[in-house]
């Protein structure tokens, strides 16, 4: 017969030895499980039991086993977010889902290489003013910094090929990320409702972006994508209401619906050729766009997909006239004074398109003017379509040299001409 003494000696054995229990080192709760082959014991911090407004540096080893994850996947260690900065070492592999979830006085964290996976949630709601992903990382999982309110600056580790869906989403301070040239692929919503996002270059290498993905990322000016992206999903950059510049590349085949709508302050937009559906809304509503060159491959192009800006004057087509693919076949919607300008040798086109008037593309120049050191001219029959001034110094040989891009009908001069002679013209981009 056991005595009540060793009967709960025995208790509480057991209740250590159970499998996922927590146990206790210092300021840390924590489980130990097994990994890897051959299987060894590692730890896995649960708990964060020390002071308020803690300056925590996570132990790499507990009771002589490595400290491999923190979190235990289903709630945040820091429950009654006590932590204020948190030092992750590089015997941690994994901050598991949930980890650091609505930790909201958790301002610093440094995490260090080591480091491969964050999970869903793991920093939802969090107090990080700024986070660096060391290169390590490859996975970061959705939401998985969402909703950060005082998260101002990311830079992603080298080793991230996927931000995924919403993972940076409602950050409304968030002010600049930096993109790793490693990454291919930018999530549903992944910078959605950034508000003062106004800092992230998109690297080449990124072949998809994804539904909303830098939606109503009011200050971002520079939209340029490289032409290794395939795919821009639907309102990806819709209602960056600052952005001043807005280049496609060459490798765009696929938009979705309304992509770059509300891109307020961008005045002329090349599409590619290989983009051949202009999706409905696809420029909807952009207050300040004068001029749009649309690419000979055009096929389809859809509901409102230039329509409602008030200051677009002059759109080309490179190609045969396309098929008004949406249920209205309303394309231009609100905007009245635009005019269609056609290329000599296309087909199909009648004296309108979607009932705006249609124009041969026929620059003509106009005047030519002289004076030491300069040299200028203008056109006209062009509408308000951009084109590049290049040029060489013989008539019949040798490569056009850039002078001038975006150059519109208005005059315009070479200040820099060179000594011998010099041949001008102006082509499309």
């Amino acid at each position: 017969m056991f005595s009540p003494a060793l009967r709960a000696l025995c208790v509480l054995l057991l209740s250590a030895s159970v499998a996922g229990a927590q146990l206790v080192s210092g300021d840390w709760g924590y489980s130990v499980g097994s990994q890897g082959r051959p299987a060894v014991d590692v730890v896995t911090i649960t708990n964060y039991l020390g002071p308020a407004g803690g300056n925590a540096v996570v132990p790499s080893v507990i009771d002589g086993k490595p400290v491999r994850g923190i979190g235990n996947g289903s709630a945040s260690i820091d429950g009654q977010s006590r932590l204020a900065s948190i030092v992750v070492p590089d015997s941690v592999t994994a901050i598991n889902q949930q980890a650091f979830y609505r930790s909201t006085n958790l301002a610093n964290v440094s995490l260090a290489n080591g480091l491969t996976t964050i999970g869903l949630v793991a920093f939802y709601e969090s107090g990080i003013t700024s986070i660096v992903v060391p290169d390590t990382v490859t996975s970061l999982g959705t939401y998985a910094f969402s909703r950060a309110p005082r998260l101002t600056n990311v830079v992603l580790g080298v080793g991230v090929t996927n931000i995924g869906q919403a993972t940076f989403a409602d950050s409304p301070n968030l002010r600049r990320v930096v993109i790793p040239p490693g990454v291919k692929n930018i999530g549903d919503y992944a910078f959605n409702n950034c508000f003062n996002l106004a800092s992230a270059p998109i690297p080449q290498g990124v072949t998809d972006i994804g539904f909303a993905a830098f939606s109503r990322c009011f200050p971002l000016t520079n939209i340029v994508l490289p032409d290794t992206v395939r795919r821009v999903g639907g309102k990806a950059f819709n209602e960056c209401v600052a952005a001043t510049n807005l280049v496609l590349g060459a490798g765009l085949t696929n938009a979705g619906f309304a992509a770059f709508a509300y891109v307020d302050n961008v005045k002329s937009v090349v599409v590619p050729t290989g983009l051949t559906n202009i999706p409905g809304g696809f420029l909807f509503g952009s207050a300040s766009l004068l001029s749009v060159i649309l690419g000979p491959g055009v096929t389809n192009i859809g509901d409102f997909a230039l329509g409602d800006g008030p200051s677009l004057q002059s759109v080309l087509f490179k190609g045969n006239i396309p098929n008004l693919s949406g249920t209205s076949r309303d394309v231009f919607g609100t905007s009245t004074n635009v005019t269609v300008f056609v290329l000599p040798g296309t087909t199909g086109w009648g004296s309108t398109f979607a009932g705006r008037p249609t124009l041969w593309f026929l620059p003509r120049p106009i005047q030519s003017s002289f004076s030491a050191g300069s040299f200028g001219f203008g056109w006209t029959g062009s509408g308000v379509i951009p084109m590049n001034v290049q040029r060489r110094a013989s008539l019949v040989e040798g490569d056009w040299s850039p002078i001038a891009t975006g150059v519109t009908n208005a005059m315009f001069a070479d200040t820099n001409t060179p000594s011998g002679r010099a041949y001008y013209r102006a082509a499309l981009p």
